[in-house]
């Protein structure tokens, strides 16, 4: 990593980005400065062919993205750069490895700080940054290390979400497929919907749109998709709001997939949405 992840300056680059806005959940414009700036095209000169399967340490087209990221991580905040930087990723087409390790990793790339011990070491002899060495470790850079928990259900959902669908398909050998859990719903939509109607009743204070309201640009969110997999979580970086009520414009990664821009239903004003499980925010 040839920059500082700190550098800022510059101002945000022109020529191929485009504005995304729109209400928040209850309606109100958002607040100044909380739009998001999304690339159309790849800002940076990456020649390493899109690769979705290479461990993101070795990815030779995630360590091109690496190493030029400091020349349009420019915005002032680090939370401003994580929204650059993700949607560059999504534009490059850029792989980082699972939804948890993607938001991490650009938390990381747009400077957050770290809760651990920071560890300063070489890498193809480029000296690391303190803080980035975990681009290239095992374990990789995960939200939870990079910011700081704004809000979290109880951890008694947490534990059960991954019952709340019936066959869930886990690969991981740490985490073998257990028995179905009585009462497992047998499509997404209906676990969903069992999941909605205990969290609304269960934590109340307006929930969920009252934790809607608290987003801004650069948090990292944990929601339940519905997925069958080894924890029914999925981890996406907001971005802003789309035009419609409720409509959340997001970034995220997965496991053989590069990282992507989108859209998610995070409140009850759309037939089917996704619910909230834990809101980050970026350390500065």
């Amino acid at each position: 990593l040839q920059y500082t992840l700190a550098e800022t300056g510059g101002g945000i680059p022109e020529g191929n980005l485009s504005s995304v806005g729109g209400p928040s959940p209850g309606g109100v414009a958002p607040p100044a400065g909380s739009s998001a700036n999304v690339y159309s095209s790849c800002p940076l000169n990456l020649t390493a062919p899109v690769d979705n399967d290479t461990d993101p340490r070795k990815n030779l087209r995630a360590i091109e993205f690496y190493n030029q990221a400091g020349t349009i991580a420019t915005a002032g905040t680090t939370a401003q750069r994580v929204v650059q930087l993700g949607s560059a990723a999504a534009a490059c087409q850029t792989y980082f490895g699972s939804c948890g390790r993607t938001a991490g990793t650009l938390f990381t790339l747009a400077g957050a700080g770290s809760s651990g011990n920071q560890r300063t070491k070489k890498f193809n002899n480029i000296k690391l940054i303190p803080g980035t060495d975990c681009l290239f470790d095992t374990g990789g850079c995960w939200t939870h290390e990079k910011s700081a928990q704004l809000k979290s259900v109880p951890q008694s959902y947490i534990d059960k979400i991954h019952t709340y669908k019936c066959k869930n398909d886990c690969k991981d050998p740490t985490s073998p497929r257990k028995p179905d859990n009585p009462g497992c719903k047998s499509s997404r939509d209906l676990a969903l919907q069992e999941l909605e109607k205990e969290l609304v009743q269960g934590i109340g204070g307006g929930y969920p749109g009252s934790w809607a309201d608290l987003l801004q640009p650069g948090d990292a969110l944990w929601i339940y998709n519905g997925w069958a997999g080894c924890t029914g979580l999925h981890s996406i970086v907001f971005v802003g709001w789309g035009k419609k009520k409720g409509e959340a414009q997001i970034v995220q990664g997965m496991n053989g997939k590069p990282t992507r821009s989108g859209s998610v239903c995070l409140t009850p004003d759309c037939k089917l949405w996704q619910p909230i499980i834990k809101i980050f925010r970026v350390r500065q």
